[in-house]
């Protein structure tokens, strides 16, 4: 899926972008930048190294896998946010 069909969540142009690879879903982070254009947000990760926890080398896309079937994960979050109170 291309960026273009990011979900913006706020007026921010925060967003997510639902991704397919291999069979594999994963939800990433996007930003609207510049020309309205949705951008991946990408981060450097922490590994465990000696003991601590240190900064990878490469950046990576910020994502959530949620495996082959998505649904299912989409589905249990959906039943913890019914159990949250409402923000208002």
């Amino acid at each position: 899926m291309e960026e273009e069909n990011a979900i913006i969540v706020n007026d921010n142009g925060d967003g997510v972008l639902l991704e397919e690879y291999k069979g594999n879903y994963f939800i990433s982070a996007t930003k609207r930048g510049q020309n309205d254009i949705n951008n991946k947000q990408w981060v450097f990760l922490s590994k465990w190294q000696n003991g601590r926890s240190v900064p990878d080398v490469k950046k990576q896309v910020m994502r959530v896998k949620l495996g082959r079937d998505p649904m299912k994960i989409l589905r249990a979050i959906a039943e913890l946010l019914k159990k949250t109170p409402s923000q208002k």
